[in-house]
């Protein structure tokens, strides 16, 4: 974790799939725990 806390860039690999309701999902699942660091 703190390799990725002090990193100048962090590459998220993962899916983002289409969802019927919000347009499309996956995508904050990748961000978002790294941006509570």
């Amino acid at each position: 974790m703190r390799i990725v806390y002090e990193s100048d860039i962090v590459i998220g690999i993962g899916s983002i799939i289409p969802h019927p309701v919000a347009g499309c999902g996956g995508d904050a699942k990748i961000i978002l725990p790294w941006s509570l660091l």
